[in-house]
């Protein structure tokens, strides 16, 4: 039995687009939830590719991966506006969705679809239709899909348990930024920090999905929003960032920043150096309005942004001790829940291999 024989493939849109709650595109996904949404207005329906109802999957068609693949569980629709996704709908008398969505998002499908996917765009390898049509269903019972789901699935609510800790983390701490920035002055961010540069090694030496000891992760500008399975040799390493490092963008996507990532990075991304104590403080400013329209004032380019130059001028609100150590208290937490998520997606990666491996 083909998935094409259990499911609809890319099913044709509704004609209402009433009563929608989300409206997603490729950057709204990472690791299998919905993140950086964009709510519905007037113009949205006109543009939406896909009506995704409760139980459709959207796998990634674009740069195969399991984190921008998407499980629908809400009882109001979502619209897609992107044609990088594949829509499924399983026919729910035959198999368990969720039971069909791990299979399709587990390492040798994805790997699968890397093999097979158009790599004459070099830029954005993608796949069709036609292979998921023709992927084979592996023979199993209802009973034995919904043991599979139930335990992959305890992993996976742990990990969107955290997940909405972190945003609300990063809301809170934005808000408490801003209003100090509007209330105390300021000074320069480098009177605290540095900020090292990363380096680039070329495309030629990435090595992907790499579990050799030898080599370590690197990392790019998209992966400070989605981490890739992106390799180098360590000996070609000149920097390290480790979990509890603050990484930000200033080429591709300036202003972009995150922490919780372990690897080398590109030279599009700069690491801060500073003292563990003034950590907090530093990654909320950084996301602040006042250092996100500095950062946008000084991007320059077209195809590509650079706003490097916006670095010294960068700043710092002058707060109380008292103040700095709550924020810090704020940014331990987020990065313990990003180490907990890193562990977690470790385990749910492991729980993939052991189900459907020889499948």
């Amino acid at each position: 039995m083909f998935l094409k024989d259990v499911a609809l493939i890319n099913p044709k849109p509704d004609d209402k687009y009433t009563d929608y709650i989300n409206y997603i595109d490729t950057s709204s996904v990472e690791d299998g939830i919905l993140v950086n949404i964009s709510y519905l207005s007037t113009d949205f329906p006109s543009r939406a590719q896909r009506t995704l109802k409760n139980n459709d999957i959207l796998i990634s068609s674009v740069r195969p991966n399991l984190k921008h693949n998407y499980y629908v569980d809400c009882n109001k629709p979502h619209l897609v506006g992107s044609t990088g996704f594949l829509q499924v709908r399983v026919n729910n008398n035959l198999y368990d969705s969720k039971y069909v969505y791990y299979y399709l998002t587990s390492k040798p499908r994805i790997d699968l679809y890397t093999s097979i996917a158009n790599f004459s765009q070099t830029a954005f390898p993608s796949f069709n239709k036609d292979v998921l049509e023709k992927l084979k269903m592996p023979d199993i019972s209802i009973n034995k899909q919904l043991h599979i789901v139930d335990t992959i699935g305890s992993v996976d609510d742990l990990i969107e348990n955290y997940q909405k800790q972190i945003v609300e983390i990063n809301e809170l701490g934005k808000l408490k930024i801003d209003k100090f920035n509007d209330k105390y002055k300021h000074q320069k961010l480098s009177t605290i920090c540095k900020l090292e540069k990363g380096i680039e090694i070329g495309s030629s030496n990435y090595i992907e999905n790499s579990h050799d000891e030898a080599l370590i992760p690197y990392l790019r500008v998209g992966d400070l929003v989605t981490k890739s399975n992106t390799y180098i040799d360590e000996q070609l390493s000149k920097n390290i960032a480790y979990e509890d490092d603050i990484l930000i963008a200033f080429d591709g996507a300036p202003g972009r920043n995150t922490t919780g990532l372990y690897g080398s990075f590109s030279s599009g991304i700069y690491r801060v150096i500073s003292s563990y104590d003034n950590k907090g403080f530093i990654y909320f400013e950084l996301n602040s309005k006042l250092n996100q329209k500095i950062i946008a004032d000084h991007a320059q380019g077209t195809t590509i942004l650079h706003a490097s130059k916006a670095i010294p001028f960068l700043e710092i609100c002058e707060i109380e001790h008292d103040e700095i150590c709550k924020l810090n208290v704020l940014f331990k937490r987020l990065v313990s829940l990003k180490k907990k998520i890193n562990v977690l997606q470790k385990q749910k990666q492991q729980l993939l291999n052991k189900y459907f491996t020889n499948q």
